[in-house]
């Protein structure tokens, strides 16, 4: 059953053949290779000041679950809260009031399981909105093909861009940066800062003995999180940036016209009209929004577009995966030669160094003495860095 559901099983049916279905009959619908297929695109955020810096970006996602509650178009919304247990400090939970989702404002870049919702789900009569990343999004489609019932409990499923999912070990090492070093309680990713760009958020994190700790993403955490440390395998096999499969997908606006305004900004691609609609009726009363091309969209997700396109074509070709005694194919082609030969050599020592940190054990080892170790890892990536941006300098100033 996990098999025939799984996002990256091969034979099961691809973000191409699920859109199609699900959105491709549409008249006023459109198509980029990039996206998927859409509808409209919008910029903006909630005009409620207080929201919008609870929220990761500019709100715009937990409006939208909260106002399918509030019309009474699904019964209770499905979206990760955190959990104040330090073998779990994220779950699922299902709201059916829109002042609850306060609770569940926010990133959570840590891993969180579906199964107990999917059970909750299937044995009620209640309609439910979705939000998730786009592999569980995937796995959710597929499951409701072969499953029309459970197609008609979940007639809405939101989607969240992502370039990466993290390990658990992520969020108890970003911890021991921000110098707490012991079992977590609480955890917050994405705290925003008065005047600092909305690129810049705060890490917070609270231990069991009470200590707390912060620290910014531009104190070293970004650098982690560009080179792939507790990045999970299956991330690397994944072409699904806009989550296409979604009736609507959100993400940060990170476009020069928006990332200096600390309090966030949310960009969306919309497919769902139901959904769009709620949108444009709110538009200058709850939303401050405005429309955008789909290539704005696509400029501000280049860096992800280009690791799940063009990195995906040389990892396939260079270190296919077989499962279940099948190859697996992505709709990128596989090749070993779509990256030059000094990107080839980076890619090696970033997927080097993103498997040395999935060998973490996290009780065995403190943080100090984890960082010595991989520490030959990271000189490698260092060097290589350095000789492609000295490469890279002619054609780096001469765009400049």
């Amino acid at each position: 059953l996990c098999l025939r559901v799984c996002p990256f099983s091969p034979g099961n049916p691809d973000e191409d053949q699920l859109g199609k279905e699900r959105f491709g009959k549409a008249d006023t619908m459109r198509h980029a290779p990039e996206t998927g297929f859409f509808l409209a695109c919008f910029a903006g955020a909630v005009k409620d000041g207080l929201r919008r810096g609870k929220s990761a970006s500019g709100g715009l996602a937990s409006w939208t679950l909260g106002d399918l509650l509030e019309k009474r178009l699904v019964d209770e919304v499905a979206c990760v809260e955190p959990n104040e247990d330090p073998a779990k400090l994220f779950r699922f939970s299902c709201f059916d009031k829109p002042d609850e989702l306060e609770r569940a404002r926010g990133s959570a870049y840590y891993p969180v399981d579906f199964s107990e919702m999917i059970r909750y789900i299937a044995k009620t009569q209640k309609r439910f909105a979705v939000i998730g990343l786009p592999c569980l999004i995937k796995a959710l489609r597929i499951a409701a093909l072969g499953n029309r019932t459970l197609e008609q409990k979940m007639p809405f499923l939101l989607g969240i861009v992502c370039g990466q999912m993290k390990s658990r070990k992520y969020t108890q090492y970003i911890a021991s940066l921000a110098g707490v070093e012991e079992p977590l309680e609480k955890v917050s990713f994405r705290g925003k800062r008065n005047n600092a760009p909305a690129s810049d958020f705060t890490f917070f994190c609270r231990g069991s003995s009470g200590k707390e700790g912060k620290i910014s993403w531009n104190k070293g955490v970004s650098k982690i999180w560009g080179n792939r440390w507790f990045t999970f395998e299956s991330c690397g096999y994944c072409d699904d940036v806009f989550a296409e499969t979604a009736d609507a997908v959100f993400m940060d606006a990170w476009l020069p016209e928006y990332v200096s305004d600390s309090r966030g900004t949310s960009l969306a691609i919309i497919r769902n009209k139901k959904i769009l609609e709620l949108l444009e009726q709110n538009a200058g009363a709850q939303l401050d929004i405005q429309e955008v091309s789909v290539q704005k969209i696509i400029q501000s997700q280049q860096g992800v577009l280009e690791n799940k396109r063009l990195v995906l074509s040389w990892r396939l070709g260079m270190h296919p995966k077989i499962i279940g005694g099948k190859r697996l194919e992505k709709r990128v082609p596989p090749d070993p030669f779509s990256l030059n030969i000094l990107a080839r050599r980076r890619q090696d020592a970033l997927d080097s160094l993103s498997t040395v940190t999935r060998t973490w054990d996290v009780q065995a080892e403190t943080a100090s003495e984890f960082r010595a170790r991989i520490a030959p890892e990271l000189k490698r990536l260092e060097r290589i860095t350095k000789m492609v941006k000295w490469a890279s300098l002619p054609q780096r100033a001469l765009r400049k």
